[in-house]
């Protein structure tokens, strides 16, 4: 009833004077939303004007992101009925999944393991060679050093006996002992060679051969400055004392210990200084050699003694007991 074709009597086919097809002025066809504006049938289509999950078909989907659409494709234009929306494509090779790396690349991975390992272990059995070498050199030396020390003493020993043999005592075997080291290099005598000599003598036990007119003044000569040696000397006069079951003598009357009074002896007559005591208690390195817990127990007082001396450096208390040792000797 109202339109009934009305456009015939009302709007001559209104859309021709009014529109001329208006939708061609504003929107080129301005029935974007169905068409033909007069048709509301088609005007107001709300399944396509406002669909929210596909909202206007540029391209947005609210729920999905911008994974469905592409963004970057220009506007269609035209009814909304005819525009499609334009779907995001990617490329092909981008979709399939990612083949793993080939035979040949697999080959070449395992060569460049296989060359890395190969190259690791030579360079380790490199290393352990020079380390091997550097024992081997390390043991050489070492023995090469043992031999020509053993061949030192050994000559120090032969030198010492034919020093001992002349028979000279005093000033006299002082003197020719000088001579005979300055003259020939090859020629060394140590103080602790030439004692062991000494305590080969019957009478050892007497201890006369630490004066000055017999043997002291000789062994004065070797030592003098030369605490390794004077702790040397101490460990020979050990085993002495050992080998003869550390014997007791008797002074004006007292058993005294034998050790003890070669060791008050010994410092009296500047032969060995205190230091070289002290020394030789606290020294590990010649273990070995037996006799050393007897010693220092029968020499303790003695070596309290030269602590005590140390630490005061007073020599006049003891003046008189010396005095007594010293003509015990003679």
């Amino acid at each position: 009833r109202n339109f009934n074709d009305r456009g015939d009597r009302n709007f001559n086919d209104r859309g021709d004077r009014n529109f001329n097809d208006r939708g061609d002025r504003n929107f080129n066809d301005r029935g974007g939303y169905g068409g033909n504006r007069g048709d509301r049938n088609d005007r107001g289509d709300r399944n396509d004007r406002g669909d929210r999950n596909d909202r206007g078909g540029y391209g947005r989907d609210r729920r999905y992101g911008d994974s469905k659409y592409d963004m970057s494709a220009p506007l269609p234009s035209g009814p909304a009925s005819t525009r499609q929306p334009v779907v995001k494509t990617t490329p092909t090779h981008n979709m399939l999944t990612k083949s793993g790396p080939s035979k040949q690349e697999l080959e070449e991975k395992e060569k460049e393991t296989l060359k890395l390992k190969t190259e690791k272990a030579e360079a380790k059995a490199r290393e352990e060679e020079l380390l091997k070498q550097e024992k081997i050199r390390k043991e050489e030396e070492l023995k090469a050093k043992q031999i020509a020390q053993e061949e030192k003493e050994k000559n120090i020993t032969k030198f010492a006996e034919e020093i001992f043999n002349t028979k000279l005592v005093g000033e006299e075997l002082t003197n020719h002992i000088k001579e005979k080291c300055n003259n020939n290099d090859e020629n060394e005598l140590t103080g602790n060679a030439l004692l062991v000599e000494i305590l080969k003598l019957p009478d050892a036990k007497n201890l006369k051969w630490m004066n000055k007119n017999s043997y002291g003044n000789a062994l004065i000569y070797l030592l003098q400055d030369k605490m390794i040696n004077q702790m040397l000397c101490i460990y020979e006069i050990q085993k002495f004392c050992h080998t003869n079951n550390f014997p007791k003598i008797d002074v004006k009357g007292e058993k005294r210990a034998l050790i003890e009074i070669m060791f008050q002896l010994l410092y009296q007559n500047d032969i060995i200084e205190a230091e070289s005591f002290l020394a030789w208690t606290d020294d590990e390195k010649y273990d070995s050699i037996p006799g050393k817990t007897d010693a220092l127990v029968q020499s303790n007082k003695f070596i309290m003694f030269l602590k005590t001396e140390l630490e005061e450096d007073d020599d006049d208390d003891d003046d008189d007991e010396e005095e007594d040792l010293y003509n015990y000797g003679r």
